[in-house]
Protein backbone atom coordinates (compact mmCIF):
# COMPACT_ATOMS: atom_id res chain seq x y z
CA UNK A 1 0.00 0.00 0.00
CA UNK A 2 1.25 3.47 -0.78
CA UNK A 3 0.56 6.82 0.81
CA UNK A 4 -2.16 7.74 -1.71
CA UNK A 5 -4.09 4.51 -1.08
CA UNK A 6 -3.82 5.13 2.68
CA UNK A 7 -5.08 8.70 2.26
CA UNK A 8 -8.06 7.47 0.21
CA UNK A 9 -8.94 4.99 2.96
CA UNK A 10 -8.72 7.66 5.65
CA UNK A 11 -10.93 9.93 3.53
CA UNK A 12 -13.54 7.16 3.06
CA UNK A 13 -13.60 6.45 6.80
CA UNK A 14 -13.91 10.16 7.59
CA UNK A 15 -16.71 10.52 5.01
CA UNK A 16 -18.56 7.58 6.56
CA UNK A 17 -18.23 9.13 10.03
CA UNK A 18 -19.49 12.50 8.75
CA UNK A 19 -22.46 10.86 7.02
CA UNK A 20 -23.25 8.73 10.09
CA UNK A 21 -23.05 11.78 12.38
CA UNK A 22 -25.40 13.87 10.25
CA UNK A 23 -27.84 10.98 9.74
CA UNK A 24 -27.84 10.19 13.47
CA UNK A 25 -28.37 13.85 14.38
CA UNK A 26 -31.22 14.13 11.86
CA UNK A 27 -32.87 10.98 13.22
CA UNK A 28 -32.75 11.86 16.92
CA UNK A 29 -33.15 15.64 16.80
CA UNK A 30 -36.76 16.68 17.23
CA UNK A 31 -37.45 20.14 15.84
CA UNK A 32 -38.49 22.94 18.12
CA UNK A 33 -41.45 25.02 17.07
CA UNK A 34 -41.36 28.76 17.72
CA UNK A 35 -44.38 30.83 18.67
CA UNK A 36 -45.00 34.37 19.84
CA UNK A 37 -47.92 35.50 21.95
CA UNK A 38 -49.03 39.08 22.45
CA UNK A 39 -50.35 39.56 25.96
CA UNK A 40 -52.41 42.69 26.54
CA UNK A 41 -53.21 43.30 30.20
CA UNK A 42 -56.58 41.81 31.17
CA UNK A 43 -57.08 40.05 27.81
CA UNK A 44 -56.47 36.53 26.51
CA UNK A 45 -53.05 35.85 24.94
CA UNK A 46 -53.07 36.04 21.13
CA UNK A 47 -50.77 34.01 18.90
CA UNK A 48 -49.03 36.26 16.38
CA UNK A 49 -46.68 35.82 13.42
CA UNK A 50 -44.93 39.10 14.18
CA UNK A 51 -42.19 39.81 16.69
CA UNK A 52 -42.60 41.78 19.88
CA UNK A 53 -43.12 45.53 19.55
CA UNK A 54 -40.12 47.53 20.74
CA UNK A 55 -41.97 49.02 23.71
CA UNK A 56 -43.14 45.64 25.03
CA UNK A 57 -41.39 43.43 27.55
CA UNK A 58 -40.73 39.84 26.51
CA UNK A 59 -40.23 36.58 28.34
CA UNK A 60 -38.89 33.42 26.74
CA UNK A 61 -40.13 30.06 27.97
CA UNK A 62 -40.22 26.46 26.78
CA UNK A 63 -43.26 24.21 26.83
CA UNK A 64 -44.39 20.94 25.29
CA UNK A 65 -47.71 20.33 23.62
CA UNK A 66 -49.86 17.36 24.61
CA UNK A 67 -48.30 15.55 21.61
CA UNK A 68 -44.81 16.18 23.04
CA UNK A 69 -43.86 18.85 20.50
CA UNK A 70 -41.13 21.15 21.85
CA UNK A 71 -42.18 24.79 21.66
CA UNK A 72 -40.05 27.85 22.32
CA UNK A 73 -42.40 30.66 23.28
CA UNK A 74 -41.88 34.39 23.32
CA UNK A 75 -44.46 36.18 25.44
CA UNK A 76 -44.79 39.85 24.54
CA UNK A 77 -46.31 41.94 27.31
CA UNK A 78 -47.73 44.89 25.41
CA UNK A 79 -47.33 48.47 26.54
CA UNK A 80 -50.39 50.70 26.73
CA UNK A 81 -50.95 54.44 26.68
CA UNK A 82 -50.92 56.13 30.08
CA UNK A 83 -51.46 59.80 31.00
CA UNK A 84 -48.60 62.12 30.10
CA UNK A 85 -48.03 60.47 26.68
CA UNK A 86 -46.24 57.56 28.31
CA UNK A 87 -46.24 53.94 27.09
CA UNK A 88 -46.03 51.66 30.09
CA UNK A 89 -46.49 47.97 30.79
CA UNK A 90 -49.62 47.56 32.94
CA UNK A 91 -49.18 45.10 35.81
CA UNK A 92 -52.23 45.45 38.08
CA UNK A 93 -55.62 47.09 38.44
CA UNK A 94 -56.02 49.97 40.85
CA UNK A 95 -58.68 50.13 43.55
CA UNK A 96 -60.48 52.88 41.68
CA UNK A 97 -60.59 50.84 38.45
CA UNK A 98 -57.54 52.21 36.65
CA UNK A 99 -54.35 50.35 35.87
CA UNK A 100 -50.90 50.64 37.33
CA UNK A 101 -48.08 50.57 34.83
CA UNK A 102 -44.33 50.94 34.76
CA UNK A 103 -41.46 51.03 32.30
CA UNK A 104 -40.34 47.67 31.03
CA UNK A 105 -37.99 45.71 33.28
CA UNK A 106 -39.14 47.58 36.39
CA UNK A 107 -39.42 45.33 39.47
CA UNK A 108 -43.24 45.36 39.54
CA UNK A 109 -43.42 44.56 35.82
CA UNK A 110 -40.84 41.78 36.19
CA UNK A 111 -42.88 40.17 38.97
CA UNK A 112 -46.03 40.36 36.84
CA UNK A 113 -44.41 38.95 33.67
CA UNK A 114 -42.66 36.20 35.65
CA UNK A 115 -45.93 35.10 37.31
CA UNK A 116 -47.70 34.94 33.93
CA UNK A 117 -44.76 33.12 32.30
CA UNK A 118 -44.49 30.53 35.06
CA UNK A 119 -48.15 29.56 34.74
CA UNK A 120 -48.50 29.99 30.96
CA UNK A 121 -50.21 27.16 29.11
CA UNK A 122 -50.42 26.97 25.31
CA UNK A 123 -54.02 27.35 24.21
CA UNK A 124 -55.57 24.12 22.85
CA UNK A 125 -56.26 25.50 19.37
CA UNK A 126 -52.71 26.84 19.16
CA UNK A 127 -51.33 23.46 20.28
CA UNK A 128 -53.10 21.80 17.36
CA UNK A 129 -51.73 24.41 14.94
CA UNK A 130 -48.17 23.92 16.22
CA UNK A 131 -48.48 20.13 16.11
CA UNK A 132 -49.67 20.30 12.50
CA UNK A 133 -46.69 22.45 11.52
CA UNK A 134 -44.24 20.02 13.17
CA UNK A 135 -43.92 17.69 10.15
CA UNK A 136 -43.15 20.50 7.71
CA UNK A 137 -40.52 21.82 10.14
CA UNK A 138 -39.14 18.28 10.51
CA UNK A 139 -38.75 17.87 6.73
CA UNK A 140 -37.28 21.35 6.46
CA UNK A 141 -34.73 20.55 9.18
CA UNK A 142 -33.88 17.21 7.51
CA UNK A 143 -33.35 19.01 4.20
CA UNK A 144 -31.04 21.53 5.84
CA UNK A 145 -29.21 18.70 7.59
CA UNK A 146 -28.76 16.87 4.27
CA UNK A 147 -27.43 20.06 2.68
CA UNK A 148 -24.85 20.51 5.46
CA UNK A 149 -23.82 16.86 5.18
CA UNK A 150 -23.28 17.16 1.42
CA UNK A 151 -21.38 20.42 1.90
CA UNK A 152 -19.07 18.81 4.47
CA UNK A 153 -18.50 15.75 2.27
CA UNK A 154 -17.72 17.96 -0.73
CA UNK A 155 -15.32 19.97 1.44
CA UNK A 156 -13.59 16.77 2.61
CA UNK A 157 -13.26 15.34 -0.89
CA UNK A 158 -12.11 18.71 -2.28
CA UNK A 159 -9.47 19.00 0.44
CA UNK A 160 -8.30 15.43 -0.17
CA UNK A 161 -8.11 15.99 -3.92
CA UNK A 162 -6.14 19.24 -3.45
CA UNK A 163 -3.61 17.60 -1.11
CA UNK A 164 -3.20 14.70 -3.56
CA UNK A 165 -2.74 17.10 -6.47
CA UNK A 166 -0.10 19.09 -4.58
CA UNK A 167 1.74 15.95 -3.38
CA UNK A 168 1.73 14.43 -6.89
CA UNK A 169 3.05 17.70 -8.30
CA UNK A 170 6.01 17.77 -5.89
CA UNK A 171 6.72 14.08 -6.46
CA UNK A 172 6.41 14.30 -10.25
CA UNK A 173 3.60 11.72 -10.39
CA UNK A 174 1.03 12.18 -13.18
CA UNK A 175 -2.64 12.75 -12.32
CA UNK A 176 -4.52 9.49 -11.68
CA UNK A 177 -1.43 7.45 -10.78
CA UNK A 178 0.00 6.55 -7.39
CA UNK A 179 3.62 6.26 -8.53
CA UNK A 180 5.83 7.42 -11.36
CA UNK A 181 5.42 5.30 -14.47
CA UNK A 182 8.31 3.02 -15.31
CA UNK A 183 10.65 4.62 -17.79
Amino acid sequence: MNIFEGARRVTKITAALIAFGFIFYGAVNSPTMYATYNIAFGKSPALTDEGCPSDSQSEHIYRKTSNDTNVSLTLCFLAEDFPGDRRLIPFKYGKEGGMYGHEKYATDVNKYTKSISDSFVILKGDEEKLDKQWWSKRFSDLGANLGWMLFNLALLFGFTWAIGWIARGFMGIPQGLDKKPDA
